[in-house]
């Protein structure tokens, strides 16, 4: 049995953001004791948390069945678009949403 269980993240970006910006936005909002970005594809990025920390996150949304991080500036936003356990499920995720856009 695994002790650390890890949550993966995929978040959509459009506009200019660095990486170190990035993360400072995530950690702001998700708490996480570990962070990661694990996957870069522009404009999707996979960040990898620790699964306490998600679970914290979805605490806030009870009423809400897929909690969504969103943050918006004039000079870009970052959505999160779906959360999986594997980091397989989100980069097929990322050639679907690459398909059709």
């Amino acid at each position: 049995m695994k002790l650390y269980r890890s949550r993966y993240i995929l978040f959509k970006i459009s506009g200019q953001i660095d990486e170190e910006e990035f993360l400072f936005y995530i950690r702001a909002i998700l708490l996480p004791h570990k962070i990661k970005i694990t996957f870069k594809k522009w404009p999707f990025i996979i960040v990898k948390i620790d699964h306490k920390s998600w679970e914290q996150f979805k605490e806030q949304f009870k009423r809400s069945s897929k909690p969504r991080i969103l943050i918006q500036s004039k000079r870009f936003s970052i959505s999160s678009i779906k959360t999986s356990g594997t980091i397989k499920k989100l980069k097929e995720k990322i050639k679907v949403n690459s398909l059709f856009n």
